[in-house]
């Protein structure tokens, strides 16, 4: 049988799961418009593989990203756009190395009314990095 198998990799601890459920929802708990946690070495892995779907109301658009440098281009791309976000998270859910987080992406724009936009992130961690994180927008 070839070696690191789904049968043969370790399982996740209930601790590891807490602490990777800590550190997704800290990160996305600051992260508002762009600003962010801007500690990417600290929570995604190297080669992390970044998804958000679109939905044609909402304003961000399709994104997907491989990789640090093209997280960080992300977030600058995001920054000075005319408006910021308030994130509501409203539960947290882990399953081995994956943790779902349900949330409220709210956009704020002067002179606009806010706009919630309901979301769901799931992101798979190994060794407490962010390996692949898709976020889905209702």
């Amino acid at each position: 049988m070839p070696a690191n198998t789904p049968t043969e990799q370790q399982m996740v601890s209930a601790a590891e799961q807490r602490e990777n459920a800590r550190l997704v929802t800290d990160h996305i708990s600051g992260h508002h418009g762009g600003e962010g946690n801007t500690k990417y070495d600290d929570l995604f892995a190297p080669d992390v593989r970044i998804f958000l779907d679109s939905r044609e109301d909402y304003p961000i658009g399709e994104i997907t990203a491989v990789g640090l440098d093209a997280l960080r281009k992300n977030t600058a791309d995001l920054k000075n756009v005319g408006f910021t976000y308030e994130i509501e998270v409203h539960s947290v859910y882990t399953c081995g190395p994956v943790v779902v987080v349900c949330r409220t992406d709210t956009r704020k724009e002067e002179g606009k009314p806010d706009k919630p936009v309901p979301a769901v992130g799931v992101f798979a961690l190994k060794n407490g990095k962010v390996v692949e994180w898709s976020d889905y927008y209702r």
